[in-house]
């Protein structure tokens, strides 16, 4: 989960008590996560390339320090744009949910294979839609329960001394 989470919802803020809180989450919260499971999705694998139980305080330093994953070759330039826009380090510079939606319908309109002349050589539209559909099945789709990533939170809280 480490990874879909943005960077400064791990950043503490401390309280009126001296205790430190995770930052609350929001929509641009919600866009980071986004970039990151487009990411995944280009590149069927999960982020950072480890099982969740290797993900941990280092990881989310580094991610809090700029880390991201590598654009995956092949990747249309339009698509990488959307995800690395929504993954920014910054939640005022990401775009809003509704901006993401009006650029793959762009992506989409671009490269619809029912528009597409069969002469025209698109190669690399239809190699990666069909990475697209290949990785799609790759990735573990599990339902994620809302104590658990609570849960989780606290226990990454705690470990980081907060």
């Amino acid at each position: 989960m480490i990874p879909y989470v943005e960077p400064k919802g791990y950043s503490g803020r401390t309280n009126n008590n001296n205790q430190t809180r995770i930052q609350s989450f929001n929509k641009k919260s919600n866009v980071y996560s986004i970039g990151v499971l487009f990411w995944e999705i280009s590149s069927g694998q999960s982020p950072f390339n480890a099982k969740v139980e290797q993900y941990d305080v280092g990881l989310i330093l580094e991610i809090s320090q700029g880390l991201r994953e590598t654009v995956i070759p092949n990747t249309p330039e339009e698509y990488t744009k959307i995800y690395t826009k929504c993954w920014d380090g910054e939640p005022d510079d990401r775009p809003t949910i509704y901006q993401v939606v009006d650029w793959l319908k762009a992506i989409i309109t671009k490269t619809d294979v029912n528009e597409i002349p069969s002469n025209t050589n698109n190669s690399e539209s239809q190699e990666f839609i069909s990475r697209i559909i290949q990785n799609f099945d790759k990735i573990s789709l599990k339902e994620i329960d809302p104590i658990t990533i609570s849960n989780e939170r606290e226990k990454l809280s705690f470990e980081k001394g907060f």
